[in-house]
């Protein structure tokens, strides 16, 4: 179990770190295909070890649909907030000298929750489907399909949002002062819902395969 944490802490730290870092450079705009393709190369690289999750949405989904024991969710979801925590301060430590306009959603609520909603829910269904079936099992397409997913919802949802999709991501948000705190529980409700509803799907539709 050790092991598991230690690669999703590094996952999460990555994906987080590189997504901020992105937003702070001079080319924001390219933030979805940065953010995307680091996460197809982590999840190749880590899927085998933990499973890849690398957002507390994915772990309580892949719960929900029975590939994780419920004493794992908790440490998951801690090493997986942790490295956000890390990120975030690092890339302080990096880009503490520059600001950029922060995402403000407190006028835009239900706007926000309905964007992180549907943006999850597809993420994290595709990634049941290609991560967790057994009719897809041992695939090679796996991390494409979760990366590239992750950059459509980005591409297309990021005006509303800021399209974190993850509440891990979204709290380094805060902490780099991208978004603010206070609406910290618009995002994790829009994620947490749209994950446990792609759960609940994805059961209906193939059952405990």
């Amino acid at each position: 179990m050790n092991k598991k944490l230690l690669v999703e802490f590094i996952g999460t730290f990555f994906l987080c770190f590189i997504t901020n870092m992105s937003l702070y450079g001079p080319r924001p705009e390219y933030t979805p295909f940065v953010s995307g393709l680091m996460l197809i190369g982590l999840v190749y690289a880590s899927g085998h070890l933990s499973g890849a999750h690398f957002n507390p949405a994915v772990t309580i989904a892949v719960f929900l649909r029975g590939r994780i024991s419920l004493n794992s969710v908790p440490l998951y979801i801690l090493s997986q907030l942790l490295a956000a925590g890390m990120a975030s301060f690092i890339c302080i430590l990096l880009c503490g000298n520059k600001t950029i306009p922060i995402i403000e959603i407190s006028n835009l609520t239900l706007e926000a929750i309905l964007a992180e909603f549907f943006g999850v829910f597809v993420i994290v269904y595709v990634f049941l489907n290609v991560a967790t079936s057994k009719n897809t099992m041992g695939n090679d397409f796996y991390g494409i399909s979760y990366g590239l997913t992750l950059t459509a919802c980005m591409l297309a949802l990021n005006q509303i949002s800021g399209a974190a999709f993850n509440p891990a991501v979204s709290i380094s948000f805060s902490v780099v002062k991208i978004a603010s705190f206070s609406n910290l529980w618009i995002y994790w409700l829009g994620e947490i819902s749209g994950a446990c509803l792609a759960a609940l799907v994805f059961l209906f539709l193939n059952g405990k395969n």
